[in-house]
């Protein structure tokens, strides 16, 4: 008895300890002063990832730890700039009150508590169907169509940057899927194959090849996200596999952004600004070379202002913070609460924009936020698109109901999505259509419309390119919304691969 009150104990220790170190290590370096109810916060958001990731961990589920992670994100996007990050307005109104930094972090933490909560009512597990659509996974066939059709999708990559618009405004949307999701999606799956050490040398080859032409065309384009794309879907589906955190990626994705971060804002403003003409070679070694500048001025004088500004310059992309509490100061009592108005694209997202030229656009409630609350001007939207959180859209809709109106409901569709995709008796092709989509799901900065519309043509269009190799099967004789017990392995606890499939 004694033994297990003792075990127990432990177990409560790693559970809680973790977030608290962490927090404090971050409030002992703190840039800003923190009040004792924001650190709470800041480790409550912590603890949501921690916890639920330690229990993945040690019990063995089967599924992805979908909640922790989208968790962990949200502590990113609050609790790093609550501590490092300026308490300044984007407007003219200059700083933000301690009041509003305050609720703002509330706000956070009520937004993944009712996240949780639509988790926790099963509903969305309840609706996954019985029957998925499948490659069968040992013939070699089927893997050949893969490599193929992986290998044609290369030039979409590059071409996409420049002609996006080359079928039309009804056609971007489909373009953008065939040269984003369906390769990523296509990738995954002989990365899976890698990781489980089945993959060939042309196999490996061709994942080399697409890894480099992936980042190259992200840097020569501007975006610094397609890379951490990149990492974070391979990082995903790592865990999937191996069980575990990869921690070099990890380091890899911070050394990534905090360096490029840093020549980011020159690069955009010369190649985007100017147009300046240029080959792929040299706007990579335009960008390498400034943010190599940058930091070489940064550590010549490292004083705190100079780590101030690299604070700045870093966590801008990855902070909700300021955005929300800006939002507090200003609502209802500037802007009044929009009662739902702002979720009008959900109700034709399904339309496809070939059948409606003048459909309404899926940035018109990111236009709204920057117009209403004074972060751009009317004649400068066509220039600029500033997201505010699905958090903070969900306050501008219903105040301090928002949450539980909407983020419930997103638990929801997470725990279905959870269920339905990334089961392990979902199949190779859903597995690799919800780790393409993971990246996208992690953008906790976008609003809701622009967080859901498109799904669905996702996964039909990943579905019809590979239609040619696809089965029709049942999911293994266990519902996939009981878990298996883990087995045993050196190191710890993994998960059991999927048995053989049955098809049909």
């Amino acid at each position: 008895m004694k033994r297990m009150v003792k075990d127990r104990g432990g177990d409560m220790l790693m559970l809680a300890l973790p977030p608290l170190v962490a927090t404090s290590l971050m409030w002992l370096s703190r840039l800003n002063e923190v009040t004792l109810l924001e650190f709470l916060c800041a480790a409550g958001l912590l603890a949501a990832a921690w916890v639920p990731y330690r229990r993945w961990r040690a019990g063995g589920e089967r599924n992805l730890p979908l909640f922790a992670i989208l968790s962990f994100m949200y502590w990113v996007f609050y609790a790093l700039a609550l501590f490092w990050g300026n308490r300044r307005s984007q407007t003219a109104r200059g700083e933000l009150s301690d009041d509003a930094i305050e609720q703002a972090m509330l706000l956070a933490v009520l937004g993944v508590v009712c996240l949780w909560i639509g988790k926790w009512t099963s509903l969305g597990r309840r609706l996954v169907s019985r029957k998925v659509l499948d490659i069968h996974p040992n013939r070699e066939n089927t893997w050949s169509y893969i490599r193929t059709a992986l290998l044609l999708s290369l030039p979409l990559t590059f071409m996409v940057q420049s002609q996006a618009y080359l079928f039309g405004s009804g056609g971007r949307q489909l373009l953008m899927i065939l040269a984003s999701t369906v390769p990523m999606a296509l990738f995954v799956m002989l990365f899976r194959k890698w990781l489980r050490r089945q993959a060939n040398h042309g196999d490996v080859l061709l994942i080399i090849v697409f890894l480099a032409g992936r980042f190259l065309a992200g840097i020569a384009s501007g975006w610094l996200g397609t890379g951490v794309a990149i990492m974070i879907t391979c990082g995903v589906a790592y865990i999937y596999e191996r069980h575990r955190i990869p921690a070099l990626a990890v380091v890899v994705v911070l050394v990534y952004v905090l360096f490029f971060q840093a020549g980011k804002e020159a690069f955009r403003r010369t190649f985007w600004g100017e147009r300046v003409d240029s080959t792929l070679s040299q706007r990579i070694s335009f960008w390498s070379g400034e943010s190599l500048r940058s930091w070489e001025i940064m550590l010549e004088t490292p004083n705190e202002d100079s780590w101030r500004r690299l604070a700045d310059q870093n966590l801008s992309r990855v902070s909700l913070l300021q955005q929300t509490a800006h939002v507090i100061d200003l609502t209802p009592g500037v802007v009044p609460y929009q009662h739902g108005r702002l979720y009008s694209y959900m109700l034709v997202t399904l339309i496809p924009r070939a059948l409606w030229p003048d459909k309404p656009s899926v940035s018109d409630a990111n236009q709204f936020y920057q117009v209403a609350y004074g972060l751009t001007a009317p004649e400068r939207l066509d220039r600029v698109s500033i997201a505010v959180g699905t958090v903070a859209e969900s306050f501008i809709n219903f105040g301090w109901w928002g949450p539980f109106l909407i983020m419930i409901p997103l638990g929801i569709f997470f725990d279905y999505f959870e269920h339905a995709f990334l089961a392990h008796d979902s199949g190779w092709v859903l597995n690799a259509v919800a780790i393409a989509l993971i990246p996208n799901f992690l953008a906790v900065e976008s609003q809701l419309a622009q967080y859901l519309a498109g799904i669905l043509q996702c996964v039909a269009v990943v579905l019809l390119v590979l239609w040619p190799v696809l089965r029709l099967r049942l999911r293994e004789g266990k519902s996939a919304l009981q878990p298996e017990t883990a087995q045993p392995v050196a190191g710890g606890l993994r998960m059991p691969w999927p048995a053989p499939r049955r098809f049909l």
